[in-house]
């Protein structure tokens, strides 16, 4: 056992085993693993020593050692309709678990079970391309290292909604991914607005595929009930509001950066084959006099911090680069060097400085809180982009 180490999870044999397990390399000792995934940067080694910031696991995994991609997930956006990419969805999805990272993509661009197919034929909708996807990920773990993490989502207004809703009522299929509903606005207004109204609310739906368009009429009360009524049986499907993730976020005026899906589990809504470049903040670490009428965060601490992390996570773009295992997921990276700072531990942050969680006094304190870093970080993002030029791909 490494000491260091040990005393660093304060002997906890279960945090030890799983860094001994998952993030260490080759025996390195703690010293050497604190200089691996810091990259040599004095402040990111402070900082992860002293349990204020850590990076995302592909990253404490994989940093200087080339076994694989410093992203733990991708979301490769819409499957297309045809066949042609469907299948390269298939093998974009394998190729990216065997590089150590996740995969989100949509379905709801597939056409649903009876439509036409040319002139003779009609489509078996989207369940066997499902069951496709599981397999894939099924057979395939991430670079031998855990298993594949696929997420799977579809528009609440497909014509097979209910069809994906229900599948995992039988637990030997669709077992090997996650699955979450595309909700618009205009269907969770519909939701809001008549939902004591049951199943007498309904509204047309036409999506237009190449064989032409077809219309069909859906129930948003009902389909909204059922996911409620999967989730509490089956603990899926989620949701993605995805109006919100579309139209709320920093890239949301810039023509070509389209968000359709997002990874596995639902941190990080993407651009297609963009990829989760992620790290957290342990807030709980920043509080001074924990536990006392003079609890507060140190917030001028904690800004100072936020100015090394950025550039270091930016820096992982710039390492990671050749480690993405397909041309698209290098040629977003390129274009878009998304980073994604967390947080983490807020339940004991507010229990330290004698906030109740959930109480208004505590969401008022979380706004002030993350309005003063969201602020900052993008302050310290155009600094870095005037340090180090602005990227064009």
């Amino acid at each position: 056992m490494d000491k260091k180490a040990l005393a660093y999870f304060k002997g906890n044999n279960l945090s030890y085993t799983i860094w001994d397990k998952k993030y260490r390399y080759n025996n390195e000792s703690f010293d050497n693993w604190l200089q691996r995934v810091s990259g040599g940067d004095a402040n990111i080694k402070r900082l992860i020593s002293e349990k204020k910031f850590i990076f995302g696991g592909r990253t404490l995994r994989n940093r200087g050692t080339r076994d694989g991609s410093l992203s733990n997930c991708y979301s490769r956006g819409y499957v297309e309709d045809n066949l042609t990419d469907i299948l390269k969805a298939n093998s974009d999805i394998a190729l990216t678990f065997k590089a150590q990272g996740g995969q989100g993509l949509s379905l709801s661009k597939i056409r649903p079970k009876g439509t036409r197919i040319g002139n003779n034929f009609e489509s078996d909708g989207i369940l066997p391309f499902m069951e496709m996807f599981n397999t894939t990920t099924e057979s395939i773990s991430q670079g031998g290292s855990r298993k594949g993490a696929l997420l799977m989502s579809l528009d609440a207004e497909h014509k097979q909604i209910m069809d994906f809703i229900t599948v995992k009522s039988d637990l030997k299929k669709i077992n090997k991914a996650n699955l979450s509903v595309e909700i618009n606005d205009r269907f969770m207004d519909a939701v809001k607005r008549y939902y004591d109204n049951d199943e007498t609310v309904t509204y047309d739906v036409t999506r237009v595929y190449d064989s032409g368009p077809i219309t069909y009429n859906i129930c948003p009360i009902k389909i909204y009930k059922k996911i409620v009524e999967q989730a509490y049986k089956y603990a899926e499907p989620g949701v993605l509001f995805v109006d919100e993730m579309r139209n709320h976020n920093l890239m949301e005026f810039v023509e070509d950066y389209r968000i359709e899906t997002c990874n596995p589990c639902g941190e990080q809504p993407l651009h297609p084959h963009s990829s989760c470049n992620l790290s957290a903040i342990n807030l709980s670490a920043y509080v001074n006099a924990p536990f006392t009428d003079n609890a507060k965060v140190d917030i001028p601490s904690l800004l100072n911090d936020l100015d090394y992390i950025i550039p270091a996570m930016d820096d992982i773009i710039t390492e990671n680069m050749e480690n993405h295992p397909l041309p698209e997921q290098r040629r977003a990276a390129r274009m878009n060097r998304n980073i994604g700072v967390g947080f983490m531990g807020i339940a004991d942050m507010l229990a330290k400085l004698k906030l109740t969680y959930g109480s208004i006094e505590a969401n008022k304190f979380l706004d002030y809180l993350f309005n003063m870093m969201f602020v900052h970080g993008v302050v310290r993002d155009i600094k870095l982009g005037q340090e180090r030029g602005s990227f064009s791909g």
